[in-house]
């Protein structure tokens, strides 16, 4: 069984013609016939009733037709899409406003697979000429007009201290956090709410401390004892001077979402975004 013999038998029983197939492929008639006819012995059925004039699928065809033509069309896509990846030299726009650090080392790993594959990277939150970008890493359900939304990842947040916090190592419930102050990153984002709501459970007022969007500075803070804070959970930690504390009722996760535009899902782009769904089978 041959992939042409399958596509002369595709294209046979929308016509209902074997001459019609024949010139779109630029064979006799009688190659198509031949061909269908070998495919006919190999599964030992008839796939087409023949008349004088006219060709008809049997119920074996008609079986084969409908599980052959949504295979085949996949295969044509995927292979329209591997193509248009080669040729594609676009550099690829991303607005990265979510698990930056994470995102330089899935962008890494891209590379090593698409060598020839360039980026333009911007991290910040005040841009909001968002058509200005192929991709944007944000937490879910934000709204971009015009982008599609895509989870890629879930991520569990800790509660994160000094290493030599008097709380480290205890077992806690977030009401043993009321007298202390906390570092956000941003005030109204996302930590900042789920605390809020958090503490409004717990009985408290949440007071902050300090306000940092870059994570460095945030996490010197939080190392420096200014206060906890609400961050990813990483298996390894970057640093050795932040912990996190086990507070037990805090049960906060992070969905990250890659935005795209739905006309640019093509080459290098569709290759990034393919990239991210498999993202975390290939880490873990």
């Amino acid at each position: 069984m041959e992939l042409l013999q399958l596509r002369y038998f595709l294209d046979s029983a929308r016509n209902e013609n074997f001459t019609r197939t024949a010139k779109k492929y630029n064979v006799p008639t009688t190659s198509v016939s031949a061909s269908i006819r070998r495919l006919e012995n190999e599964l030992g059925t008839s796939l087409f009733e023949r008349s004088a004039n006219r060709i008809h699928l049997s119920v074996a065809g008609i079986r084969l037709y409908s599980t052959l033509s949504p295979l085949i069309a996949d295969l044509d896509e995927t292979v329209t899409e591997l193509s248009n990846a080669v040729q594609d030299t676009r550099v690829i726009r991303l607005l990265i406003r979510g698990i930056r650090r994470q995102m330089i080392d899935i962008t890494v790993a891209f590379t090593k697979m698409h060598p020839n594959v360039h980026y333009e990277f911007v991290m910040e939150y005040a841009n909001e000429r968002f058509e200005d970008f192929d991709i944007i890493i944000d937490s879910e359900n934000k709204n971009y007009p015009g982008f599609e939304q895509m989870v890629f990842e879930q991520k569990k947040m800790v509660i994160k201290a000094a290493a030599d916090d008097p709380l480290v190592g205890r077992v806690l419930t977030f009401k043993d956090l009321k007298n202390r102050d906390f570092v956000l990153t941003k005030i109204r984002g996302f930590s900042h709410m789920r605390l809020l709501d958090a503490a409004k459970k717990a009985g408290f007022t949440l007071r902050v401390a300090a306000v940092s969007s870059d994570v460095e500075c945030f996490e010197k803070l939080i190392a420096s004892g200014v206060g906890v804070g609400l961050g990813l959970h990483y298996d390894n930690e970057h640093t050795t001077n932040i912990v996190p504390l086990n507070v037990t009722d805090l049960d906060i996760h992070y969905n990250v979402c890659a935005y795209y535009q739905k006309k640019d899902y093509y080459g290098n782009v569709r290759s990034y975004i393919d990239f991210l769904k498999v993202w975390n089978e290939i880490e873990h």
